[in-house]
């Protein structure tokens, strides 16, 4: 991994990104294997370095699709004590798509949503990690 980094970082060359953010992008790139991805990304004020925080101080973190949660190491969350949720196979979520002849992935989305709603608010919500997935339609 070490040699796909010092490439992306060879190529991409100076970037606007601080060096939290930059291990945000860097890692988009070589997930996705696409350089364009160092224009496109932006963040929100100290937005990277609130989700680092947030996962140092053990929040949890929140997504609708095994995508997400499958890219998410799971040694380092055990080590850090933060709990991943994922609502795809939830059997309510399968009920409410076939319920509103909609998809799974757009019923998870509310899901992810309501329970971060209900539970995050007493545990700082602008701290915790809500990683979204596929396209909610």
């Amino acid at each position: 991994m070490a040699e796909s980094f010092r490439i992306i970082d060879t190529e991409v060359g100076s970037h606007p990104f601080g060096a939290v953010e930059w291990q945000v992008v860097r890692r988009i790139i070589h997930a996705s294997g696409d350089l364009e991805f160092a224009r496109l990304v932006h963040f929100q004020h100290a937005a990277a370095r609130a989700g680092v925080e947030a996962l140092q101080a053990g929040m949890p973190i929140v997504t609708d699709v095994r995508m997400v949660a499958s890219g998410i190491q799971r040694p380092i969350l055990e080590k850090l004590g933060i709990a991943l949720h994922c609502f795809i196979d939830v059997p309510e979520v399968a009920r409410m798509a076939q319920e509103q002849g909609t998809t799974r992935s757009a019923c998870a989305t509310t899901a992810t949503r309501r329970w971060s709603s209900s539970r995050l608010p007493r545990q700082r919500p602008e701290r915790a990690g809500v990683p979204g997935g596929q396209a909610a339609q």
